[in-house]
């Protein structure tokens, strides 16, 4: 957006089609073969990171590995409506803003990709893959490779380190809070009419 990024799908699709939707920026909520990559713009990262999980998510559907959600059309309905809360002065009709490593963690989670601890089998590998450069072949999929990531050198200073290991102890229990009571959607809903 700051470099005057505007979709022009909607054009090109002679307005049948729009950036807005696409559930998670890549499915869309109504037809079932129609699909959307490299088009989430991150806030924090990087576009190829992005659009490979993107990639590696829709070929897994339609490859079968993975299922289209049963409830794609509230999600997608409840997705938007935490775009807009969350980002209120970007135009979300015409992009699918993202933090980088939330949204791929997202999506890893749905291919059943993502590392946690109880997968990687390892707490030395789990740190690893935790506080090294962030890569999509961390996740494990056909790529993964553990030898590549015990060979990972972590570079941070020991109190980042520290404090990156405290942030995450401390997202784990807010991220279950928000999802058990729904902290903020009552009052945005509230506040926006």
């Amino acid at each position: 957006p700051m470099i005057g990024y505007q979709s022009n799908l909607t054009e090109i699709s002679g307005g049948e089609i729009r950036a807005r939707d696409f559930f998670l920026g890549c499915l869309h909520a109504d037809y079932d073969n129609l699909w959307l990559i490299g088009f989430a713009r991150p806030i924090i990262g990087n576009i190829p990171t992005i659009s490979e999980m993107q990639a590696r998510y829709v070929v897994g559907m339609i490859e079968g590995h993975y299922q289209r959600p049963l409830d794609i059309a509230v999600s997608h309905s409840s997705d938007r409506d935490a775009l807009g809360a969350r980002y209120p002065k970007l135009n979300t009709r015409e992009m699918y803003p993202v933090d980088m490593i939330p949204y791929c963690n997202r999506l890893a989670k749905k291919m059943g990709t993502y590392p946690y601890l109880t997968r990687v089998k390892s707490i030395r590998r789990w740190i690893k893959i935790s506080l090294s450069p962030f890569s999509t072949s961390h996740y494990l999929n056909e790529d993964f490779d553990p030898k590549f990531v015990e060979s990972q050198k972590v570079y941070s200073p020991f109190i980042i380190t520290i404090l990156l290991l405290f942030i995450k102890l401390i997202d784990i229990p807010y991220t279950i809070l928000s999802k058990v009571c729904g902290c903020g959607k009552t009052k945005r809903s509230a506040k926006n009419g």
